[in-house]
């Protein structure tokens, strides 16, 4: 069998394509576009949901963040660029985030990579009203990483050199949050290497909904043991050291803190007496006085979800209560579909608890709980809640283990739809509001056909048919 198997790996490699009069090579397949699909990325759904923003660049402006409108792909305008910006053509914008009034840019330059997910830059203000520009912090202090806009843009919130800082975006007035942060030792308001590579995630400070609290995390890693690792790019290599602590030796000790913006104070949330644990996310509910706290225990197989209550006074320590509490044999999946609803008692949650992948509907204050999908397949995406008509978006396998389709389903109602009909795999990308979405549909035998779709799941227009590649594989 191995040396059939070796005789149809010569013979594959060798097949002429009749079209190109090209040998099918590693190298044709592999290290040339021949074979590859184009694709539809980088949009940015506005605030309105009929609209969006890419990033693009051109000889005369440099980088330009540039608004369209998603029924027909019309340019609306050019909202900023390198020139309107730095006055400088040549200046790259590489990153960009509105304000939630989308008023004001936070635009992200001269980025450096730290891991998989983390980064630090240099940012700059850009008011959209004014057409202003100013640095976020004097850049001679180094570079700033996570940097976020206050829910009401009056603040900016970011990390440098292991601590949290704010700045009132007004007055230009920078505040630091934190003084213990160091390197190696204490991170403030991000993560350390575990959680970013184990829990996906490298933000670690969040604003509350009102924008007067900042939920931030503070890892211990002192008594994690270093790895030295050699950085190459150079004619000599660099000797990087880090904390890694391998299997079974002593992680981070990992707390959360509330920090008040009006009082200038820190005060530790209550997260129980166990410090070899883990703490994979936190996020605010739609109340302001409510913070959600995720425990996990070490073996991963006990979920608890902890929340705040912070109408009662309480000077040292912010007490927690339990609300969600789940159990597996083996282990419970950490994923980012956690939403609280407004009407302030319950949230949505995807668990595997009966076997398959399925969102759940709890009821904190009763503690009831009701399965909004079911059967034996599972939830591959949660899109999200659309509350104004009761609806959540996703896609799953409930077709066929070897199909992929997106659907709409009532959270309390029958309603029921598939907005997907091609065979095969599809993924959308909904607009703000669920006005719009974006199909990517693909099978073993058909590249990527990308096509937009309104809300009702009636087809608006192709947006890439990847027509000139299908003619190739002929």
């Amino acid at each position: 069998m191995k040396s059939f198997n070796i005789f149809l790996c010569l013979f594959l490699s060798t097949i002429v394509c009749i079209g190109q009069g090209k040998e099918l090579s590693n190298e044709l397949i592999w290290n040339s576009r021949t074979f590859s699909s184009n694709y539809v990325y980088g949009l940015r759904s506005m605030n309105d949901g009929l609209h969006y923003t890419t990033l693009e660049r051109s000889a005369e402006n440099g980088s330009e963040i540039v608004q369209y409108r998603y029924e027909d792909g019309g340019k609306v305008r050019i909202i900023a660029s390198s020139k309107s910006i730095f006055n400088d053509p040549g200046k790259r914008i590489e990153d960009y985030e509105f304000s939630a009034d989308e008023l004001q840019l936070l635009i992200t330059t001269d980025q450096e990579r730290i891991y998989r997910r983390s980064r630090k830059a240099n940012y700059y203000v850009h008011s959209l009203e004014k057409g202003k520009t100013f640095p976020l912090t004097d850049f001679s202090n180094g570079k700033q990483r996570l940097a976020e806009f206050s829910p009401d843009g009056s603040m900016i919130a970011f990390v440098r050199d292991n601590n949290i800082f704010t700045l009132d975006v007004k007055y230009r007035e920078e505040t630091q949050v934190t003084y213990d942060g160091v390197s190696n030792q204490i991170i403030n308001g991000a993560t350390d290497w575990v959680y970013e590579e184990e829990f996906g995630f490298a933000k670690g400070f969040y604003w509350s909904p009102k924008g007067d609290k900042i939920a931030y995390y503070k890892f211990d890693e002192s008594a994690e043991k270093q790895f030295q690792m050699a950085m190459y790019g150079e004619l000599y290599p660099d000797q990087y050291t880090f904390k890694y602590p391998k299997a079974g030796e002593e992680n981070s000790k990992v707390n959360i803190y509330l920090y008040d913006t009006n009082e200038l104070t820190s005060k530790k949330v209550d997260t129980g007496k166990e410090v070899d644990q883990y703490l994979p996310r936190i996020q605010w509910t739609q109340s302001n006085n409510g913070l959600c706290v995720m425990r996990l225990n070490r073996l991963q197989n006990h979920l608890e979800f902890l929340l705040t209550d912070l109408t009662k006074e309480q000077p040292f320590q912010i007490d927690t209560k339990v609300i969600y509490n789940e159990r597996t044999d083996t282990y419970v999946e950490i994923n980012d579909n956690l939403i609280f609803l407004s009407d302030g008692q319950s949230f949505l949650w995807n668990s595997d608890q009966d076997g398959y992948n399925h969102v759940y509907l709890n009821n904190y204050k009763t503690g009831d709980q009701t399965q909004i999908t079911v059967g034996e397949w599972d939830v591959i995406d949660f899109y999200g809640v659309n509350e104004d008509k009761g609806l959540i978006y996703y896609s799953s396998s409930q077709e066929s283990a070897l199909e992929k389709h997106v659907y709409a389903k009532g959270i309390t109602k029958r309603t029921f739809k598939k907005l997907t009909e091609r065979a095969g795999t599809n993924d959308a990308d909904f607009s703000k509001g669920f006005k719009y979405y974006i199909n990517y549909h693909s099978d073993a035998n058909t590249p990527y056909y990308i096509s937009l779709y309104n809300a009702k799941g009636k087809e608006i227009r192709e947006l890439e048919t990847n027509s000139d590649l299908k003619r190739t594989l002929k």
